[in-house]
């Protein structure tokens, strides 16, 4: 019998702001978008996105209101853009 595999999880922490954006891995092939606001505990879920995301080619923006990330879609399509996390809409490619 296999063991399940835990979520990957993929932190972004914004530099001059109590926010952390949470990439979050699970099913195969589904990422989640995750606000976490460190000052009161809270969590924003956002997108659900089907597709590859690049973590290590995401960065949030030092007060946290802006995320630049490299996507791949279910198409095989590749972009890049800049969204208002947890949602992953883009407002510039």
């Amino acid at each position: 019998m296999k063991g399940e595999l835990p979520a990957r999880i993929h932190l972004l922490p914004a530099k001059k702001a109590p926010i952390v954006c949470i990439i979050r891995r699970k099913p195969s092939k589904w990422f989640h978008i995750i606000k976490w606001n460190t000052s009161n505990d809270e969590f924003e879920h956002g997108s659900w996105f089907r597709g590859k995301l690049y973590p290590l080619r995401c960065d949030l923006s030092f007060d946290g209101q802006w995320m630049v990330y490299l996507a791949m879609g279910s198409d095989g399509r590749i972009w890049n853009g800049i969204c208002n996390p947890p949602w992953l809409k883009t407002v510039c490619d």
